[in-house]
Protein backbone atom coordinates (compact mmCIF):
# COMPACT_ATOMS: atom_id res chain seq x y z
CA UNK A 1 0.00 0.00 0.00
CA UNK A 2 1.48 3.33 -1.01
CA UNK A 3 0.94 6.64 0.73
CA UNK A 4 -1.36 7.80 -2.06
CA UNK A 5 -3.80 4.96 -1.38
CA UNK A 6 -4.75 6.35 2.04
CA UNK A 7 -8.03 8.20 2.08
CA UNK A 8 -8.06 11.84 3.21
CA UNK A 9 -9.74 10.79 6.46
CA UNK A 10 -6.79 8.57 7.39
CA UNK A 11 -4.34 11.34 6.52
CA UNK A 12 -6.29 13.74 8.73
CA UNK A 13 -6.28 11.24 11.62
CA UNK A 14 -2.53 10.76 11.17
CA UNK A 15 -2.08 14.54 11.09
CA UNK A 16 -4.05 14.93 14.35
CA UNK A 17 -1.97 12.21 16.03
CA UNK A 18 1.22 13.95 14.87
CA UNK A 19 0.06 17.24 16.40
CA UNK A 20 -0.89 15.48 19.65
CA UNK A 21 2.51 13.77 19.89
CA UNK A 22 4.26 17.09 19.19
CA UNK A 23 2.51 18.58 22.22
CA UNK A 24 2.45 15.52 24.49
CA UNK A 25 6.19 14.73 24.49
CA UNK A 26 7.39 18.24 25.49
CA UNK A 27 4.55 18.44 28.02
CA UNK A 28 5.60 15.20 29.70
CA UNK A 29 9.25 16.25 29.71
CA UNK A 30 8.34 19.60 31.28
CA UNK A 31 6.18 17.88 33.90
CA UNK A 32 9.09 15.59 34.81
CA UNK A 33 11.49 18.51 35.14
CA UNK A 34 9.02 20.83 36.91
CA UNK A 35 6.32 18.68 38.59
CA UNK A 36 4.58 21.75 40.00
CA UNK A 37 3.33 22.84 36.55
CA UNK A 38 0.87 19.94 36.42
CA UNK A 39 -1.37 21.87 38.77
CA UNK A 40 -0.99 25.27 37.14
CA UNK A 41 -4.12 26.67 35.52
CA UNK A 42 -2.25 28.45 32.71
CA UNK A 43 -0.54 25.25 31.58
CA UNK A 44 -3.70 23.17 31.59
CA UNK A 45 -6.31 25.67 30.46
CA UNK A 46 -4.33 27.99 28.21
CA UNK A 47 -1.18 26.36 26.85
CA UNK A 48 -2.73 22.93 26.18
CA UNK A 49 -5.70 24.57 24.46
CA UNK A 50 -3.85 27.18 22.39
CA UNK A 51 -0.67 25.37 21.32
CA UNK A 52 -2.13 22.40 19.34
CA UNK A 53 -4.20 24.48 16.87
CA UNK A 54 -1.32 26.82 16.11
CA UNK A 55 1.10 23.91 15.85
CA UNK A 56 -1.34 22.23 13.45
CA UNK A 57 -1.59 25.43 11.45
CA UNK A 58 2.20 25.64 11.25
CA UNK A 59 2.52 22.03 10.13
CA UNK A 60 -0.22 22.51 7.56
CA UNK A 61 1.49 25.56 6.08
CA UNK A 62 4.81 23.72 5.80
CA UNK A 63 3.31 20.54 4.32
CA UNK A 64 2.39 20.82 0.69
CA UNK A 65 0.76 17.53 -0.24
CA UNK A 66 0.11 15.46 2.87
CA UNK A 67 -2.36 15.23 4.58
CA UNK A 68 -4.36 17.01 1.89
CA UNK A 69 -3.43 14.85 -1.15
CA UNK A 70 -3.72 17.84 -3.46
CA UNK A 71 -1.94 21.15 -3.25
CA UNK A 72 -4.54 23.30 -1.49
CA UNK A 73 -4.45 27.06 -1.08
CA UNK A 74 -2.85 28.46 2.05
CA UNK A 75 -6.23 29.41 3.50
CA UNK A 76 -7.52 25.86 3.24
CA UNK A 77 -4.32 24.49 4.77
CA UNK A 78 -4.58 26.97 7.66
CA UNK A 79 -8.21 25.99 8.29
CA UNK A 80 -7.45 22.26 8.20
CA UNK A 81 -4.37 22.74 10.40
CA UNK A 82 -6.32 24.68 13.02
CA UNK A 83 -9.10 22.10 12.93
CA UNK A 84 -6.63 19.23 13.22
CA UNK A 85 -4.99 20.90 16.17
CA UNK A 86 -8.28 21.55 17.95
CA UNK A 87 -9.42 17.95 17.45
CA UNK A 88 -6.05 16.26 18.03
CA UNK A 89 -6.77 15.24 21.64
CA UNK A 90 -10.22 13.96 20.75
CA UNK A 91 -8.91 11.95 17.77
CA UNK A 92 -6.23 10.34 19.94
CA UNK A 93 -8.85 9.46 22.56
CA UNK A 94 -10.98 7.77 19.87
CA UNK A 95 -7.96 5.91 18.46
CA UNK A 96 -7.08 4.66 21.95
CA UNK A 97 -10.66 3.45 22.51
CA UNK A 98 -10.70 1.64 19.16
CA UNK A 99 -7.34 -0.02 19.89
CA UNK A 100 -8.56 -1.06 23.33
CA UNK A 101 -11.75 -2.52 21.87
CA UNK A 102 -9.97 -4.35 19.03
CA UNK A 103 -6.83 -5.55 20.86
CA UNK A 104 -7.65 -5.32 24.55
CA UNK A 105 -4.54 -3.19 25.15
CA UNK A 106 -5.12 -0.09 27.27
CA UNK A 107 -2.57 2.50 26.14
CA UNK A 108 -3.34 4.78 29.08
CA UNK A 109 -2.11 2.19 31.59
CA UNK A 110 0.99 1.53 29.47
CA UNK A 111 1.84 5.25 29.42
CA UNK A 112 1.44 5.78 33.18
CA UNK A 113 4.47 6.22 35.37
CA UNK A 114 5.44 3.02 37.19
CA UNK A 115 4.96 3.11 40.96
CA UNK A 116 8.09 3.91 42.95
Amino acid sequence: MSFDEFTPVWWFILFCVMVWISVEIPRRIAEKIWPAIKDKMWERDIVLVVVPPFLGMGYALVMRKYPFLVDQSEGVRVALGLTGGFFSSWVVRVVKLVLKKKTGVDLDTLMEDPPK
